[in-house]
């Protein structure tokens, strides 16, 4: 007799695998991607719609402001700084403006640095914030475009130093649509790369036209007017004309700029920088530059050819190449203007150093004339070459 026994069948459990396979994580992979974009995308677009209601904000609020000025002295305000009875009116973190008036009416645009953000403008006849700029005002491609993508023909009060230019590019003064080429150099500093040649007043949208004086023989001298010089061949350009990037006078538009008096250059502020005296100390912030700009220190000029000549002072290659050093005269004490080609430059700075004299810089446009010295002095009655930065 056979024993029987029953079969029994055990099952185990399948193993699962203890890792991914390279499909899987490929997936999860693309998942989190997507995931990580929409999230950038719509953080981006809620940081557009708030710079965008800060715009729609302040343009609502100067329009206001500008009909209470109206309403009270019976025109607008030729400046926002004149706006709010005088005491000027202020942009949130971001924003820039640009406002052009006459007594019975104007025009405002408001606009931020990001890009995308649309800009927004009222007027006199409409004061309901309406998408785009005022006819004639130029707004800096995609807003005030911090990554430095400003268009070309910009306005030059409308250049900050975090949208300035990284790259040679031609802006406008509004003061005298005048042109000239700007860019923010090695020194993280942005220059006008052409001599100035501004001849006082014109249009004061931005409140900074100026009083000078036209000099024109060395008994013209002075400390305590406002006072410049055309020489021969400094032909400015204007509106869409590009200035000139020679440096040796070898063209028909040199664009050499015009000279200044110190007491024109700090912008005739009634101070030490117009008069024969070292007291009241001059106001820096304050000079002949378009709105938002200023004149140079000694000490910026020193970092400027610390960046572009390695600190060489026998050696303005890149002062001449890159900064474009022009040759520039002096309308000086024996002469009425030096203006040797090729030779000579003299700029400006906002420093003085005694009752009579400033500090300029003083340098040559060939290297083979080996000068450049940032610290030079000179009597603040003479005429020099003008350059403004932020």
């Amino acid at each position: 007799m056979h024993a029987s026994f029953s079969r029994r069948e055990i099952h185990q459990p399948r193993k699962m695998s203890a890792a991914f396979t390279v499909v899987e994580l490929v997936v999860v992979i693309v998942v989190i991607g997507i995931l990580a974009t929409l999230a950038v995308v719509g953080y981006r677009g809620y940081q557009n719609r708030a710079a965008e209601a800060t715009v729609q904000s302040d343009i609502s609020s100067i329009a206001k402001l500008l009909g209470v000025d109206k309403a009270l002295s019976g025109t607008y305000p030729s400046s926002l700084d004149q706006a709010d009875s005088g005491g000027g009116v202020g942009l949130s973190r971001g924003n820039s403006a640009i406002y052009d008036a006459t007594a019975g009416g104007y025009c405002l645009t408001i606009y931020n640095e990001r890009p995308g953000v649309p800009s927004y403008h009222v007027s006199n006849s409409d004061t309901t914030p309406q998408k785009g700029a005022c006819s004639g005002h130029t707004v800096p491609s995609g807003g005030g475009a911090s990554n430095g993508n400003i268009a070309d023909g910009t306005t030059m009060q409308t250049i900050t130093s975090a949208n300035c230019p990284s790259t040679r590019t031609r802006v406008v003064d509004a003061r005298d649509n005048h042109t000239y080429w700007i860019q923010k150099l090695t020194d993280g500093k942005c220059w006008m790369l052409t001599n100035l040649s501004y001849a006082g007043g014109g249009a004061n949208t931005h409140g900074d036209a100026k009083a000078l004086s036209n000099g024109s023989a060395d008994t013209e001298r002075t400390y305590t007017v406002a006072k410049y010089y055309i020489p021969s061949g400094a032909n400015p350009t204007v509106g869409s004309v590009s200035p000139s990037t020679s440096t040796d006078g070898g063209v028909t538009n040199p664009q050499y700029g015009y000279y200044y008096n110190w007491c024109a250059a700090m912008g005739g502020q009634a101070t030490a920088a117009c008069a024969n005296a070292t007291t009241p100390a001059p106001n820096p912030s304050i000079s002949i530059c378009p709105a938002g700009w200023r004149l140079p220190t000694a000490g910026d000029f020193v970092l400027l050819n610390n960046t572009v000549n390695n600190g060489s002072n026998s050696n303005d290659e890149g002062m001449r190449n890159t900064w474009l050093m022009q040759y520039a005269g002096a309308w000086g004490a024996s002469y009425i203007v030096r203006f040797e080609p090729g030779v000579i430059a003299s700029y400006h700075t906002s420093e003085q150093r005694t009752a009579t004299s400033q500090k300029i810089l003083w340098g040559s446009t060939y290297s083979y004339e080996g000068s450049f010295a940032p610290d030079s002095a000179a009597d603040k009655n003479q005429g020099h070459a003008l350059r403004c930065m932020l």
